[in-house]
């Protein structure tokens, strides 16, 4: 969105009527000064320059809507005021819930502070701070604890609530874990016991402090019974009516099952001693080291963390490309071997 309006919005010659131009990610606020012709005009334009980008509008000389927030005109001052849509339901969190408490006990001070933060006529914000206190009310918010969050954002100026304030970055150390009913007991512990660590290592800088506690959301309800639909998944079944023997096997079903070496062991190419491979692996396997023999006797070992049989398809594709600065088509390429029944590998691991 940056890049089209550089290249088209501020270069377009309807620029000169744009009062002003404020946009939050995909939705933008236009003060325009122009006739209402010359605003469609411009529209148009921006919907001209990529046929799969389409703008819609909204417009009017009295007021406008502009995500929560709606803008009127008063003389020839702008106002806003709190908007809210008229299919809009009561989601805000119920008291009850197994959040953490002080995200729960400073929501309403929060939407209070954001009604203030918005409303500018001091007329209608008696009546929206109302409205959003009867909505805190009917979702199971103590009534003696949102009416104090009310009365402190009505003697709250805007200007000190708009005011930017400059944060200081202390040196504390993160400590993230999933929310749960024991979060509590181990915010107290270790809250009760990081002098231990401080007194103990008192010339790291980031043990002065506590660590700042922050929570990510378990798995609920709607995750454990709700699935997105993305398509069959690849499930591995065994074929083998006893236990899996452990060793090196060709899946039988891919284009690199001729250069798998089918074993339970492989040699030193020096010593000849003789080490057995403790895990089953196949085309499929992946996260392994894998060991590739020439013919010559001498080996390639090397770690890979896709399946082994597309890392061996690239090792045969670099052998026909004739990358010669690689190990393993410098080999073949100098002593004239052919990829597909002398490129032989092991997975060990």
């Amino acid at each position: 969105m940056a890049v089209l309006e550089d290249q088209y919005v501020y270069v377009s010659r309807f620029w000169p009527q744009v009062r002003a131009w404020w946009r939050y990610i995909d939705d933008v606020f236009v003060v325009w000064e122009g006739h209402l012709s010359e605003l469609l005009d411009f529209h148009q334009e921006l919907n001209n320059i990529f046929p799969e980008l389409s703008f819609t509008i909204t417009h009017s000389q009295e007021q406008v809507q502009f995500l929560d927030t709606l803008v009127y005109k008063v003389g020839s001052f702008l106002k806003t005021d709190l908007y809210v849509k008229s299919t809009d339901r009561n989601s805000l969190l119920r008291f009850n819930s197994h959040h953490p408490r002080n995200m729960v006990e400073s929501l309403p001070w929060s939407q209070m502070l954001r009604v203030r933060k918005i409303v500018a006529d001091d007329s209608r914000l008696d009546s929206r701070l109302d409205e959003m206190c009867l909505n805190f009310l009917s979702r199971g918010y103590p009534v003696n604890g949102v009416k104090k969050h009310v009365e402190r954002a009505k003697v709250t100026s805007r200007a000190a609530i708009r005011e930017k304030k400059i944060r200081v970055r202390e040196k504390r150390i993160p400590f993230v874990s999933t929310f749960n009913t024991a979060s509590g007991l181990m915010k107290n512990m270790i809250l009760k016991h990081w002098h231990i660590l401080h007194q103990g290592l008192p010339d790291i800088e980031e043990f002065a402090l506590p660590p700042i506690l922050s929570y990510k959301r378990g798995r609920n309800l709607k995750d454990k019974l709700v699935k997105s639909d993305v398509g069959p998944t690849v499930v591995n079944v065994q074929r083998t009516l006893g236990p899996p023997k452990f060793g090196n096997f060709p899946c039988l079903g891919c284009a690199c099952c001729g250069n798998m070496i089918k074993g339970d062991f492989f040699n030193h190419p020096r010593t000849g001693q003789r080490f057995s491979i403790r895990e089953r692996y196949t085309c499929t396997s992946s996260f392994v080291i894998y060991l590739i023999v020439c013919p010559c006797g001498l080996t390639y070992v090397g770690e890979t963390t896709m399946e082994i049989k597309a890392r061996i398809s690239k090792h045969k594709s670099t052998i026909r490309t004739k990358k010669m600065e690689l190990p393993i088509p410098n080999q073949y390429l100098n002593n004239s071997l052919r990829v597909d029944t002398q490129l032989v590998s092991y997975g060990l691991g």
